[in-house]
């Protein structure tokens, strides 16, 4: 709590507090101020917390992969990138992949953790497929 003035006959304080979502929503705070023998004075509820969805940031280099026909193409690292979110998990991220070619068989494409820090944490999309046409995989980014 805060003071934030104080007069002969009142006194006027704030509360104040931080909290990090593990989520977006919506959430409401409520805030219950209790008496020095622990009788609740005040309880508002007249404040909402909007949490926005963590920025993603694409931290892919271009490459070009070859593959050769009618052979597995092994497992690449397709993307990497940052998600703002640094308690975030593999369930927040559904990757979908544009192969580019006659595939043989069934493509596989996952999400791989990395690293994280304190602000952020980093991952990979990986994927393998076999190509029935000619051509080669390639993956572009902005990094």
């Amino acid at each position: 709590m805060e003071l934030v003035s104080r007069s002969a006959t009142l006194s006027t304080w704030r509360v104040v507090g931080s909290a990090t979502y593990a989520e977006i929503g919506t959430y409401t705070v409520t805030v219950t101020v209790d008496d020095v023998d622990g009788t609740p004075a005040i309880q508002t509820s007249n404040m909402s917390v909007s949490v926005a969805d963590a920025a993603l940031t694409d931290t892919t280099p271009v490459a070009t992969f070859d593959a050769l026909q009618g052979n597995d193409s092994g497992t690449l690292v397709l993307a990497t990138f940052t998600d703002a979110n640094p308690f975030a998990s593999p369930d927040d991220f559904t990757p979908t992949v544009d192969w580019g070619g006659t595939l043989v068989g069934t493509p596989t494409v996952s999400v791989q953790f990395v690293s994280s820090s304190a602000t952020a944490s980093t991952w990979r999309v990986r994927g393998r497929c076999g190509l029935r046409g000619p051509g080669n995989i390639q993956r572009h980014g902005d990094g």
